[in-house]
């Protein structure tokens, strides 16, 4: 009984680790295009692990550096999803995706004191990221474009900055909350390293 037990987290873990193609059906899509954006943004694994990382990221920098972040982000999800419209999208969003969830887990479980311009270059390159690889699924859509990329903006900018909010408030009152924000970077760059690698295998 152990043993079946023991095989079915096995594939369990190996479904999520899967990493997933970009499908053309938007979530929530009967809501409208706005909350069809936002939801898009909070359905997938592989996004709410880079949104997770990029919070853990703020919540281990002062202050006045993690704040970049609540503009920085929301503006390159922005232009990530204009250049997914404009240069028709591709699978290559879903890979962004990984190396981005790759590269700041890898910095949140270092705890690396990064400058204020790499910061505010690791938020850009995040919220393009995103951007890009949600904007994908109005590939055959009817739904408003505009209305679509206001609700993906709009997801990355209340996730990231509510979340950063709480995790930096963790962080001031437990001595152990950073401990604990490092092992879960570790565990995100994992995925994104291991997603990326798949995806570049079965590409």
């Amino acid at each position: 009984m152990k043993h079946r037990a023991r095989i079915g987290v096995l594939w369990l873990s190996a479904g999520v680790l899967l990493p997933q193609s970009a499908s053309a059906h938007l979530v929530g899509v009967e809501l409208g295009a706005f909350y069809s954006g936002s939801l898009h943004v909070l359905y997938g694994v592989e996004y709410l692990a880079v949104l997770m990382g990029m919070v853990l990221l703020c919540a281990l920098h002062p202050k006045t550096t993690a704040g970049l972040s609540f503009v920085v982000a929301p503006v390159g999800a922005a232009i990530g999803c204009a250049l997914s419209l404009l240069l028709g999208g591709g699978s290559d969003g879903l890979l962004m995706v990984f190396a981005l969830a790759g590269l700041i887990g890898v910095f949140c479980a270092l705890a690396l004191p990064l400058p204020r311009a790499a910061f505010a270059a690791t938020s850009m390159l995040g919220g393009m990221a995103l951007g890009y690889s949600n904007a994908q699924a109005l590939n055959g859509s009817t739904l408003d474009a505009m209305l679509y990329t206001t609700g993906v903006v709009a997801a990355v900018l209340v996730t990231l900055s509510l979340a950063a909010a709480v995790g930096t408030w963790l962080r001031e009152q437990h001595d152990g909350a950073t401990l604990v924000y490092r092992v879960l970077g570790s565990w995100i760059a994992a995925f994104g390293c291991i997603s990326l690698a798949l995806g570049i295998a079965t590409a």
